[in-house]
């Protein structure tokens, strides 16, 4: 999916630059909906695959935040948040029930960051 450089440019810019930005704005487009109900005309958000989003949201405040009290280096922080990102964006149409039920007793973002790296391939 293509974003239009008009749109992208609207967006808030992310910390590590415009491929960040980007792909952050696909997994709210992938993730997030609104409904508006036609009676009280209230939208209300709703999140698929919440387990999914949250931990990708968790990871990147921990990176960002890692950075800026140097616990972190940009290179291993960028290099973490686009295996996240990466693994997110590429997994929305699969059956991801059983990687949900993992990923919602992962509290610390770490551990998040290393079951991404160890518990989930893609393949070209």
């Amino acid at each position: 999916m293509e974003l239009d450089e008009a749109y992208i440019e609207s967006l808030s810019p992310h910390r590590f630059g415009p491929p960040f930005t980007n792909m952050m704005q696909l997994l709210n487009e992938y993730y997030v909906y609104e409904e508006t109900s036609k009676v009280s005309g209230t939208t209300t958000k709703f999140i698929q695959k919440s387990a999914i989003y949250y931990s990708v949201k968790k990871v990147n405040k921990y990176v960002i935040k890692g950075l800026k009290k140097k616990l972190i280096t940009e290179q291993k922080a960028k290099a973490d948040l686009e295996r996240v990102l990466k693994v997110a964006l590429n997994i929305r149409h699969q059956n991801t029930e059983e990687l949900e039920d993992v990923l919602y007793k992962i509290k610390d973002a770490e551990d998040i960051i290393a079951f991404y790296y160890s518990n989930i391939t893609l393949t070209e």
